[in-house]
């Protein structure tokens, strides 16, 4: 089984297809940029030392997560959002 017609042109034209082109490395993105954290005040921000982790409103994510692979939508979980749901039975 060959290549369709559509991409066998545009190899034969050095167009190669976006998933098959080690030059794209992303389309229709938004740039990179710098993480920002919310503070209560102007001297709050100023006087952090601990990059943004002494604000009120920063959570880090750091720590140990489990998940439960699902193989569509509505064969997820139920409730598996709120804080007090068992995954006692997930495997580890």
């Amino acid at each position: 089984m060959g290549l369709p017609p559509w991409v066998a042109a545009q190899k034969a034209a050095g167009q190669l297809p976006d998933w098959e082109n080690p030059q794209v490395i992303g389309r229709h993105k938004l740039p990179g940029h710098a993480s920002f954290v919310p503070f209560p005040s102007i001297r709050a921000a100023l006087a952090d030392t601990a990059m943004g982790q002494s604000s009120p409103w920063y959570q880090s994510l750091d720590g140990q997560w489990k998940f439960k692979w699902a193989s569509k939508p509505a064969r997820a979980p139920g409730d598996f959002y709120k804080p007090d749901f068992s995954t006692a039975n997930w495997a580890s």
